[in-house]
């Protein structure tokens, strides 16, 4: 994500106890919702990645200055690259989302997430999600 802030290896998850999708156990990489689709398939292929805190940024800590129609590479495992271009950014209460998220089927699309808003240093957390939605370009 040249806008976004570089690169980083994916690690497949799924979705956590509570039902939400797991984030990476490793927090240099994104997640990628594997019971979701493939970027570049049919529906939605959704990552995560951690913004870190203000004083310790990680792999999404420069993803709130993407812009729509900036472009996203994502590398598949056989070496082909997938080209999206960005839509919307949002910031979601984190328990919101739009709708759409997490779609098995319809056009091909990739949602980009992190945590948002204020650090809360006392609950370790923050508020908000933003959400980065892209349309696909095609592969190459």
């Amino acid at each position: 994500i040249p806008a976004g802030g570089g690169r980083a290896p994916a690690e497949p998850v799924g979705a956590a106890r509570y039902g939400a999708m797991d984030v990476p156990s490793n927090y240099f990489n994104l997640g990628w919702y594997s019971l979701g689709p493939v970027p570049g398939d049919a529906g939605d292929a959704v990552f995560d990645g951690h913004v870190g805190t203000p004083d310790k940024p990680l792999v999404f800590s420069k993803l709130s200055t993407i812009k729509p129609g900036d472009r996203i590479t994502v590398v598949l495992a056989d070496g082909t690259q997938r080209y999206f271009a960005v839509t919307s950014l949002k910031s979601w209460p984190w328990w919101a989302h739009p709708y759409g998220l997490f779609q098995p089927d319809g056009p091909a699309r990739l949602t980009l997430i992190t945590c948002s808003g204020t650090y809360d240093d006392k609950k370790f957390s923050y508020p908000e999600r933003l959400v980065v939605e892209a349309r696909y370009l095609g592969h190459g």
